[in-house]
Formats: C-alpha cells, sequence, structure tokens
C-alpha cells in the first residue's frame, strides 16, 4: 500500500483486522511467564471441572479442591476460580488482568476468551502491517476467498470491508508452496528470511517476496541450488502466477522425477552445459560507444526472448538461408561469383520483400478493421468515412488523404506510403474489402504466394550465420576433423527435400531482414544476400520501400513478426509440419551439425549486466569494440552530464517558481494559477483622490449590497466614518508608552 497516495487503504485494513489487534494488544500486557502460568491453570481448571462435572457433583470447584489437594495445598479456604489464577500469578490478581479477562464469569468462558487471545495474537503477528524503512509503503497479507455461506456457496466479497480482492483457491497456490518446500530440500536453506515460526522475518522479507519475479527468482535458485534438472523445475514453479506449472499432475511429470536418461533430461542437462559454455565464451564489455550500444539493444537474441518466450539463447540466431554459395571477393565480406548467382539473388530478395510488405499490409489492415469497434454507431461513422476518403482520391493528392487515414486509425506516419500505395493500386477496392472481411486469410494468401515462389528458387540451400553488426553472412576458415576428414562447418549444406527451409529457416530470416532493414533500409538486404557492393540496390527491389516500416526506435519490428510469425505457424500446423518450438529445433539443428559450438568464428559479445542481451560478431570486430573503450567512457561522462545539465535546469525553475511566489505572498500579491507571475491587489479608487473637502464622483461611488451604485448621502457617511477611523489611530498613537532604549534591547 503506497502510504502517501493510498494511507486509507491502510485504515481500512487495520479496521477490518481491529478484533485480532486489540486481543494481540490485550495479551501484550501480560509477561511471557504470566502467560505461560494462565494456559496451565486454564489447561488443569479445565480437565477438574470435566471430572466434576462427569462425577454429577453440585459443586464443582469442591471437587476439584479435593482433586488438586497436592499441587493447591495453599487454597483450601480458596472456593473460588478467580482465587486460584490470583495465587497462582503470584504478581497480579484476577482484577489486574485485561478488561477481555476478568468481566468473564465462569471458568468456560475465561478458558474460550483466552484461547481465542492467543489465537488471535499469534495470526496478528502474520497478517499485522509491515511499514518499510521510509515509512512510504505498508506491506499486508491477501486472505482467501473460501469462506461459505450458508447455502454452501462461495460468493464475491465485498471490497469495502478490505482493501484488496480476495484471492481466489487454485492448485497454482499449492504448486509454489511445493516449490519452497523443493527449494529448501535442494539448495539446504529458506527461499526467504524466516522467523522462528517459520514466518517472514522482516520487512525487507516483505519487499522481496512483493517484488518476486521470474529474474529475482532464477537469480536465486542458480545461486543456491546445483542440479540442473531442479533448476529447471523449480524455475517453473517459483515464478509468478500467471506463468506458474497449472497443477501438481504436470509438476510430477517434470524429468526431475523420473531417470536422468530420458530424452528430456537429457535436452535439459545439454541445455544447462551450454549455458555455462556461452556464460564463460561471452566477451565482456562494459562500455560501449553508441552505435555499438544500439546494436546490442536491438539483436536478435533480444527479439527472440520476447517472440518465442525464452529465458536463456544458446545459439546464434540471425542466420539466412542462400540458394548458392558465396565466395571470398576483393574485400573482406563473401560476396556473389556468378551472374547466374546474382539474378538469383535479385529474386530471392523480391520474395523477402514481398512477405515483409504482406505482413506490414496485414498490421495495416487490422489496426483498419480495429477502427470500426464493435459499436454500430462507430462503425457508421467510420465507414462514412471511409468514402470521404475515395472520394476525394478523385480530387486531391493520395499522400494528403493517407495522411489522414493514418491519423484516423491510430497508426504511424511510417505507414504513410503503404497507405498511398493501396490508394493508387489497381484493384484497392477488392483487396481492401477482402482485408476487411478476414485480414488474416487475405494476408495468409499474399504471404504463402510469395513463400511457394521463394522455395522454388532453393534448388540448392547453404545456410550461413550472419555476423550482426554488419550484417553479413560469415563461413568457417578453418578445417575441423570430424573422424571422417577435415571439412569446414559453415556454410552448411541443407537437404532441400526435407522441409526445414520453409518450417524453421524461413521464421529466423525473416526475423533477420526486418531486424537489418530497420536500420538502413534496401541495402542492408543487399550486403545480407551477398550482392557486389558496385551493383547497388536492384531496381525491382525499390517499389516494396512502402513495406519497410519497421524501425529501431519503436517495437514495430517485433509486433510485425509476431503476426507473420503466428501466420506461418498456423498454416505449418494444418500441414502437420510443425510443433512450434522453433528455438529447440535451431537448437538440436546446431548441436547436429556443429557439435563444436564454433559458430562460423562468432563471438557473443554483451555488457554483462542482468538479464541482458548479446550480439554475435566476428573477432576482429570484437578487438575493435574493446579498443574504443576510451570513446565509450567519455560518451559514458557526457550522457552523465547532459543528465546532471538536465535536471539542474529544472531545478532552477523550480527555484525561480518558487522564489517569484515567496516575493509575491510577502508583498501581499496574489500568486497566478500557473505560478509563474504575481498579481497585486488593485487599489481602491478612492485612495489618495477625495481629500477632506472633496465631493465623490459618481465614478468613485462604492457599490452597494446590491452590486448597485451607493448614493452620495453613503458617500458622506463613508467619509466620515474613514476619518473617525483615522482619529482613533491617532489616539492610539499618543497613548503608547515610550521606553528607554536599553528595553528595546531587552
Amino acid at each position: 500500500i503506497d502510504l502517501v497516495a493510498d494511507y486509507n487503504k491502510l485504515t481500512q485494513y487495520e479496521n477490518y483486522w481491529s478484533h485480532m489487534s486489540e486481543d494481540a494488544k490485550d495479551l501484550n500486557l501480560l509477561t511471557p511467564d504470566d502467560i505461560q502460568t494462565i494456559t496451565s491453570v486454564v489447561k488443569a481448571l479445565l480437565s477438574k471441572v470435566d471430572v466434576a462435572k462427569n462425577l454429577g457433583t453440585v459443586n464443582p470447584i469442591a471437587t476439584l479442591r479435593d482433586k488438586m489437594n497436592e499441587v493447591y495445598s495453599t487454597l483450601e479456604n480458596r472456593d473460588d476460580w478467580k482465587d486460584i489464577l490470583s495465587i497462582s500469578l503470584i504478581t497480579i490478581s484476577f482484577e489486574d488482568l485485561p478488561y477481555s479477562l476478568n468481566c468473564c464469569d465462569g471458568v468456560e468462558e475465561f478458558a474460550e476468551v483466552w484461547n481465542r487471545l492467543l489465537f488471535h495474537s499469534k495470526l496478528w503477528e502474520k497478517v499485522r502491517p509491515r511499514i518499510s524503512q521510509d515509512d512510504r509503503y505498508a506491506y499486508v497479507i491477501k486472505t482467501h476467498n473460501d469462506i461459505p455461506n450458508d447455502r454452501g456457496i462461495i460468493e464475491r466479497h465485498d471490497r469495502s470491508k478490505v482493501p484488496y480482492e480476495l484471492v481466489n483457491p487454485s492448485q497454482k497456490i499449492d504448486v509454489w508452496a511445493f516449490g519452497v518446500l523443493l527449494f529448501a530440500l535442494c539448495g539446504g536453506g529458506s527461499l526467504f528470511p524466516l522467523g522462528f515460526e517459520d514466518d517472514l522475518n522482516d520487512t525487507e522479507a516483505f519487499e522481496q517476496l512483493y517484488g518476486w519475479d521470474r529474474l529475482r527468482a532464477e537469480k536465486k535458485v542458480r545461486a543456491k541450488v546445483d542440479d540442473p534438472l531442479a533448476q529447471d523445475l523449480l524455475l517453473q514453479v517459483l515464478v509468478p502466477e500467471s506463468e506458474r506449472l497449472p497443477n501438481m499432475e504436470v509438476v510430477l511429470a517434470h524429468p526431475f522425477f523420473g531417470p536422468s536418461s530420458s530424452d528430456e533430461a537429457q535436452r535439459i542437462l545439454e541445455k544447462h552445459e551450454e549455458e555455462q559454455l556461452i556464460l564463460e565464451e561471452t566477451v565482456l564489455v562494459k562500455r560501449m560507444t553508441t552505435d555499438t550500444r544500439r546494436v546490442v539493444d536491438n539483436a536478435m537474441e533480444k527479439q527472440c526472448k520476447i517472440i518465442f518466450n525464452e529465458k536463456k539463447i544458446v545459439v546464434p540466431t540471425c542466420l539466412i538461408v542462400l540458394p548458392y554459395e558465396l565466395e571470398r571477393g576483393d574485400g573482406e565480406n563473401l560476396t556473389i561469383g556468378t551472374e547466374t548467382d546474382l539474378g538469383l539473388a535479385v529474386r530471392t530478395g523480391q520474395y523477402l520483400l514481398n512477405i515483409n510488405k504482406a505482413t506490414a499490409r496485414l498490421s495495416f489492415w487490422l489496426m483498419m478493421k480495429r477502427s470500426f469497434g464493435s459499436d454500430k454507431n462507430h462503425a457508421s461513422q467510420f465507414k462514412t468515412k471511409m468514402k470521404g476518403w475515395l472520394k476525394r482520391i478523385r480530387t486531391e493528392k493520395s499522400d494528403v488523404v493517407a495522411k489522414d487515414i493514418v491519423t484516423s486509425i491510430g497508426c504511424g506516419s511510417e505507414y504513410t506510403k503503404l497507405c498511398v500505395e493501396l490508394l493508387e493500386h489497381g484493384d484497392s477496392t477488392s483487396h481492401a474489402k477482402a482485408y476487411l472481411k478476414d485480414p488474416m486469410a487475405a494476408a495468409r494468401q499474399d504471404i504463402f504466394e510469395s513463400i511457394d515462389a521463394l522455395v522454388k528458387c532453393y534448388s540448392s540451400q547453404y545456410f550461413y550465420l550472419v555476423d550482426e553488426f554488419y550484417g553479413v553472412p560469415v563461413r568457417s576458415e578453418e578445417s575441423i576433423d570430424f573422424g571422417e576428414g577435415e571439412a569446414k562447418v559453415y556454410p552448411i549444406r541443407v537437404d532441400p527435400n526435407s522441409g526445414i527451409f520453409q518450417n524453421l529457416f524461413l521464421t529466423f530470416m525473416n526475423l533477420a531482414v526486418m531486424k537489418l532493414t530497420a536500420g538502413v533500409g534496401l541495402p542492408a538486404l543487399a550486403r545480407l544476400l551477398g550482392l557486389p557492393r558496385p551493383y547497388g540496390v536492384p531496381a525491382s527491389w525499390k517499389e516494396s520501400v512502402p513495406g519497410l516500416v519497421h524501425s529501431r526506435n519503436k517495437p514495430s519490428s517485433i509486433a510485425e513478426f509476431a503476426v507473420l510469425h503466428e501466420v506461418i505457424r498456423r498454416q505449418s500446423q494444418q500441414g502437420g509440419k510443425s510443433n512450434g518450438d522453433e528455438m529447440r529445433q535451431l537448437e538440436d539443428f546446431l548441436r547436429d551439425k556443429d557439435p563444436m559450438r564454433t559458430f562460423a568464428d562468432l563471438r557473443r559479445v554483451s555488457d554483462g549486466k542482468e538479464n541482458c542481451t548479446a550480439m554475435w560478431t566476428t573477432e576482429a570486430e570484437v578487438r575493435r569494440i574493446q579498443s574504443e573503450l576510451e570513446v565509450a567512457s567519455l560518451e559514458y561522462k557526457l550522457r552523465e552530464l547532459k543528465k546532471e545539465w538536465v535536471q539542474k535546469q529544472k531545478i532552477q525553475s523550480q527555484i525561480t517558481t518558487l522564489t517569484k511566489q515567496v516575493h509575491a505572498l510577502k508583498s501581499g500579491g496574489v500568486v497566478n494559477s500557473n505560478g509563474n507571475g504575481v498579481e497585486h491587489p488593485r487599489p481602491s479608487r478612492n485612495k489618495g483622490r477625495n481629500g477632506p473637502g472633496k465631493t465623490k464622483s459618481f465614478e468613485d461611488t462604492p457599490m452597494n449590497g446590491n452590486g448597485q451604485k451607493s448614493t452620495l448621502k453613503d458617500g458622506k457617511d463613508d467619509t466620515e466614518q474613514s476619518a473617525s477611523n483615522q482619529k482613533r489611530k491617532k489616539m492610539r498613537k499618543r497613548q503608547k508608552p515610550k521606553f528607554r532604549p536599553y528595553f528595546g534591547v531587552c
């Protein structure tokens, strides 16, 4: 609970548990020895009273004394249970007990109240608010909505009683409890700091639990648990509820509870080993230049984590499959060697751009369809707008109309060129109707027409990894002995009949195209396909420029690809060729084809921060990045100084504003609503104008209570009253006693 913004919520919470807090306060008035003594005496009294009732005696206290002669020999003359308690407590009497106890009339009532105090005090210690050290936040415990009514139905609770929604019981809560127990068994300690009663120890523990997420769970589990299978299970259990395994059946089906020789267990163990290797082999660069930082922040690894919901990626993901093999040219980059391959590269690039444009068109029409909304009136109004736009095309320029359309549907200005193309297209009306009716179906048709044409170009397939900094394919320069003779790993020859190209590689290829063209446009695609530098950008590609709506500064690249990925996966699933686990398939492919993890001599570069991303680049580029450490440090200092300068300007502006406000209040002025200016009260129109013997003009006449001008008689009375006030002031001034100077000093 934010105590600054919502302090009433804390009051509401305390009022809800007030019955427990009051009982806890009553019990805290007693010492631990008193509590132990009363508990023992009450237990003995109840047992003896039960015996007396069973014997049918009329006076249970007398029977109690007979049965307790040895223990309470000094109480022979006592005939009241209150006296027994008073003598047992020694230091205090029964009347000194809290009111909730000394108002009881019988032993059984006293015992019932005493047990209630003990229970409520213990429970209040669990649910009482914990206040942070800065007094900014209060941490409280939520409760379950599991109390049925008279009919046995759990109704929705009254929100006015507690400042939160009650938690509905679920199996995921049991899964969390099991995870806490498993962590203690495998890690040798508790997940959070605990006290003697196994409750959270202090406010810091509550803060940890409140801010618990997957990143903290991963850090804690990997630091305390060594078993890779236990780590994998705990990171699916000790996570936020939305990411947690649904029930114990799924938990017990995990390889942790089975033989380590199973396929799934071996996959987990292999990935764990690869994670350790990749951490050891990663080049850490704490300070990077602005250009390098921009590439790392937009690396393929970051986008794949989001798209495929992967937490750890252990292989390069920026790749390209080409229908030809590249050769080492005059420069350092690989290029196309023959004219035939050059024409093949132009067609390949065209089909990839067509897929990209179809994806952008799909996104545009999805936003257009959302603009219609579910409300019929809103949809009718938007249709009227569309008719107006179509009419305007006949008389106005397409770019002007396109800007209005893009603004109306709420998409970015990067869609303007695409909208212009759609407006100027010959069959735009039929195309628009098809996309409005079913955008996914229309886009799927366009995308897979391009995919079918693209696949026909790949009579041969060569798998290349890509240097992410320059966006160029790389190959192995050294041969490796695999037992059957030495050979270079990259490029990897892929069987065209395996279907892996369209079911797996094309997904990553489209993402690479979107990521690279988001920076420099079509020249990036030319480098990716190995086109010679003098050849430039093919003229046929320029028609696809409207589809390049992806930008480094916006997450549209990831969003667009997510839509494309969903379309491709749906179509693949219908054909029964994909299970939707692309990252696992890519890892298995590289384990099989590159068991030594050479990755074409690419190195992983990262800044080493938590949950950081990384890019894959060449050894030469790594040395260049490391050599720019001094430049990166200066750029870092420059950024920090700019931040300080902006902060100082804000502080200076606040100082100026507050100074004006203070000056206005001291001088009797009024601060403007904007806090920047000062308005002084207007002086009376009569002040300094009408001296003695002068008559007020009609304009200087004051207003009466009804907002009308007063008469001249009223003005005369006001003049006399003012003179009388001045006379009284002079009299008070004359009557003021005179003191010697040193009295003023005192």
